[in-house]
Formats: C-alpha cells, sequence, structure tokens
C-alpha cells in the first residue's frame, strides 16, 4: 500500500492539474489529507460509493497520462542516471585523492549534479 501511495502522489505531482477540479481535490483528501471514503463523501456531499469511483477513475487517468507522456519514468531514469554519475564521482576521487585539481573538478561536477536533483 505504501508504495501504491508513493505512485500515485508522484503521478499526481507531475499530472494533478491535469484531472477535474472534482478528482483533484478527492485525491488530495485521500492521499495528501488521508481523509477515509467516509470522510471525503461527508467533506463533498456525495456517496462513499461515488468517492470510490472517483478515487479509482482519477489514478486510472493519471496512469493514462503516465504511459502517453512518461513524465515520471523520465524523473526516475534522471534519478538513476545522477546516482551512477556520483558513484562514479566517488570512485574517481577515491582513484585521484592526491591530485587536488581533478578533485576539485569533481566536487563542482558533483554540485552541478545535486542541483539537478532538487
Amino acid at each position: 500500500m505504501v508504495e501504491k501511495t508513493l505512485e500515485i502522489s508522484l503521478l499526481y505531482d507531475f499530472y494533478g492539474e491535469l484531472l477535474t477540479q472534482r478528482q483533484n481535490s478527492i485525491l488530495k483528501y485521500y492521499y495528501e489529507d488521508n481523509y477515509t471514503l467516509g470522510e471525503i463523501a461527508e467533506e463533498t456531499g456525495i456517496s462513499r460509493q461515488a468517492v470510490h469511483d472517483a478515487v479509482h477513475k482519477a489514478e486510472r487517468s493519471l496512469h493514462s497520462y503516465e504511459e502517453k507522456l512518461g513524465f515520471l519514468r523520465r524523473f526516475r531514469q534522471r534519478e538513476a542516471d545522477i546516482g551512477k554519475a556520483q558513484a562514479a564521482i566517488d570512485q574517481i576521487m577515491a582513484d585521484h585523492s592526491e591530485n587536488k585539481d581533478i578533485l576539485d573538478k569533481l566536487i563542482s561536477v558533483r554540485e552541478i549534479l545535486s542541483s539537478l536533483e532538487e
């Protein structure tokens, strides 16, 4: 369940603005505010079943946007590539720890990679 919540939260970050206002608010209640389906139903004035259906429809929409646009996939790939580059920098720094010029340049590259992670 934690993985699904994380996945939907990331998809929501990328594509939440593409959802309808109703879907957007229901997902916010459900995933960000941790409301139960019953609490969302009370808050929005619709049935618990309608909330359930809206949550699942919104989730399907988010997955559909990801299939078509791939922003989350590219984000994850970029994060993995940055991690690999940082590991390579660490290895080079260990292999050339006596060379201050190389270390200074690698520190600069590491700072650039860190800024890309933000």
